[in-house]
């Protein structure tokens, strides 16, 4: 439960995430592949604020510690560990753990009497804690005691690689300490001058069905280093994919992936109900958030555009994330977006491969990506096509070829593609088609050493707006977008190619 402590701890829960301080559970008895024994448990986040987890003990049976060594060097070298999801109680909240266990324990061996300790360890983990209590301190009666939980008022998903780009809307903070004394027959009470740090740092973001805001953590919560960052949802909290599609959204719009690593349930008073920390995702995080913004859209900073930007498209994703299966498109371009110049364009390809074959999948293609339906070729080509089929092979054609001809019906990679790019309605530029070319490069054939760099960069750049570009004409958004290939970046209509009109 909520434990009783200083205000000041509570207001490190409500501005960033549970374990930025190392969460400590004692007296705690974890079920296998943990070991009996165990006294003390501590989860904490590294200098990459990765997390890790320390549980030490008192070793109650050798045998068992014995048994445990033995089931981990029998396991295979180089086969996969499935991680275990754990269920217990700790300091009255609920919890869950989801982590891989290292199966053999490091054993300790004090001098002197007693069992000798150990240590265990996991990592790659997702801890969950749940309260439905408080404690509540009676200043007049000088006694405390639990009362429940009010409802859920919001709840704060914590990111890292947050926006670098400033906010418009200001949080007044204030902070205030008294001192009381009582002994004997004197007593004094001193008050500190209100103190805090306010400051432009969050934007709201309101439409008919969600609201939300997304804000800067101060810098004396997290590090500096990884732009740590809030997206708060008021009370009625959307579900699960809505948050997650919102934070999507976030990320391209800001044009920055957000890595999750927590979130926290409040009730209206502050106190936590629920709260969550896990591992972000990536790799060379800290110089990923080191990176600038890379907006796709201009939003001029100093202004409320990307409030109007995020109300205007919220909506739109909202409907069109599952229909175009956008979640798993963007995904892979992110990849792109932090992979090498060269590896990127592939990655950028596949991304606009994913969009194409979700639009042909819906109710929104002409075609489906075909010349004519299988049925009609097939009906059409009844009488001939066996005939045909029966030449060829006779004349000594090979078979692959002859197979071919039953699928005749279908476009080709390129074709397909000229297609979607038509359907949209979308006007695809020669520097846009040049980077489509590029892409091969690294696909089919591997990049030769000493390929001009600065050529890749800009093909790269192109692919990013194309994609930028399907991306956003694919939700129905009719603004401006960014030009990365050109000097300035300026803004253009989304119907305009990058490099401009031809």
């Amino acid at each position: 439960m909520p434990e009783l402590t200083h205000d000041r701890d509570r207001e490190k829960d409500i501005e960033w995430e549970a374990a930025a301080t190392p969460i400590t559970l004692e007296r705690v008895q974890l079920p296998k592949p943990f070991v009996t024994g165990i006294t003390k448990v501590v989860i904490s986040r590294k200098d990459d604020l990765s997390l890790t987890l320390i549980a030490e003990g008192k070793v109650a049976n050798k045998d068992e510690l014995a048994a445990a060594r033995q089931l981990d060097e029998q396991q295979a070298i180089g086969s996969f560990v499935d991680p275990v999801e754990l269920r217990f109680d700790a300091h009255g909240a609920a919890c869950r753990l989801r982590a891989f266990v290292n199966n053999e324990p490091d054993e300790l061996r004090v001098t002197g009497e007693g069992p000798p300790r150990f240590k265990q360890y996991a990592s790659h983990i997702v801890f969950s804690q749940t309260w439905t209590k408080k404690f509540q301190f009676d200043e007049a009666t000088d006694t405390s005691s639990l009362v429940p939980l009010g409802s859920e008022a919001w709840r704060s998903d914590w990111y890292i690689n947050g926006p670098h780009r400033p906010f418009m809307r200001w949080t007044k903070r204030r902070r205030s300490a008294t001192y009381h004394r009582e002994r004997g027959d004197t007593g004094l009470t001193l008050s500190e001058l209100p103190s805090g740090r306010s400051g432009r740092d969050h934007c709201l973001v309101a439409t008919s069905d969600v609201r939300f805001t997304i804000g800067r953590v101060p810098e004396e919560f997290a590090p500096p280093w990884c732009h740590a960052t809030a997206i708060e949802f008021p009370s009625p909290i959307p579900n699960k994919e809505t948050r997650t599609a919102i934070a999507e959204l976030v990320s391209f719009v800001t044009g920055r992936r957000l890595m999750p690593i927590g979130s926290t349930v409040f009730d209206s008073e502050g106190w936590p109900i629920h709260c969550e920390v896990r591992d972000p995702w990536g790799q060379q995080i800290r110089a990923q958030c080191e990176h600038s913004d890379v907006e796709p859209i201009p939003m001029p900073v100093l202004t409320h555009e990307m409030e109007m930007v995020l109300a205007n498209l919220v909506p739109l994703y909202l409907e069109a994330r599952e229909q175009f299966k956008l979640r798993d498109s963007l995904l892979t371009y992110w990849l792109a977006n932090e992979s090498y110049s060269g590896v990127d364009l592939a990655l950028y390809g596949s991304a606009v491969e994913a969009l194409k074959h979700a639009w042909f999948k819906s109710s929104k293609t002409r075609s489906k990506g075909v010349h004519m339906s299988q049925g009609e070729f097939e009906r059409l080509a009844a009488d001939s096509l066996p005939t045909l089929q029966q030449q060829l092979m006779d004349g000594g054609a090979p078979r692959a070829m002859i197979e071919k001809l039953s699928g005749v019906y279908r476009m080709g990679g390129n074709e397909q593609l000229n297609t979607f790019f038509a359907e949209l309605g979308l006007t695809v530029g020669k520097v846009e088609r040049d980077a489509i070319k590029e892409r091969n490069r690294p696909v089919h054939g591997g990049l030769a050493a000493g390929t001009d760099q600065r050529r890749l960069v800009r093909a790269g750049n192109a692919y990013r707006c194309l994609f930028v570009r399907v991306f956003l004409k694919m939700i129905g958004y009719s603004g401006t977008y960014v030009d990365r290939t050109t000097l300035g970046h300026p803004s253009r209509p989304l119907d305009e190619p990058c490099g401009g009109k031809e």
